[in-house]
């Protein structure tokens, strides 16, 4: 499979096509698009289980090694990164860890907003972000300060600048939106 500004294309009876010209059912055409594309699956809390719905994943527990589904739940994401639900299925299971309804949804991994000292970004500029020394909990700005997932020096592909903000320490920051780099 090679993709090709957002287009798919096949190696289908020694020639290269493009999936749209292989496939014409829209909903088959879709479900392969998927696939290929490498679409996330996993349980969420029905009680909060919506399209939009954003949530880091922290890892498992120890209950989740004996469960069946963990595959599915928490082995098909990556730790400490923030995910938003895309479609809600009508499937349900029960999880074992509180016995709570999950419901099967897909998901993709989110951008994050994050504060970083202020320098001159470009868009799609890959940065090692440094953690940020902060103990002022009761900031507007702490939680893009200070991020569970971002607790280590990390690669971040900044994404785009969002606004410039103020800092009870006197740091010079900016909120940018921004994903992990591997």
């Amino acid at each position: 499979m090679l993709k090709y500004k957002s287009n798919l294309f096949l190696f289908t009876w020694g020639r290269l096509k493009k999936l749209d010209e292989v496939i014409f059912f829209p909903k088959i055409k879709e479900a392969i698009k998927k696939v290929l594309l490498g679409m996330i699956i996993t349980l969420i809390d029905k009680t909060v289980a919506k399209e939009g719905y954003r949530f880091t994943h922290l890892g498992r527990t120890k209950i989740c090694q004996t469960c069946p589904l963990a595959k599915v739940c928490v082995d098909s994401l990556k730790v400490n990164t923030t995910y938003i639900v895309s479609k809600v299925r009508p499937k349900q299971h029960i999880c074992k860890i509180d016995n709570i309804v999950m419901s099967i949804c897909e998901v993709e991994e989110a951008t994050n907003i994050l504060a970083v000292k202020n320098q001159k970004f470009l868009d799609n500029i890959v940065i090692l972000r440094e953690p940020l020394e902060c103990q002022e909990i009761l900031c507007e700005n702490y939680d893009f300060c200070v991020s569970a997932s971002f607790n280590n020096p990390t690669k971040i592909k900044v994404m785009k600048t969002i606004k410039k903000i103020s800092c009870p320490l006197e740091y010079d920051l900016v909120l940018i939106e921004a994903k992990k780099v591997n």
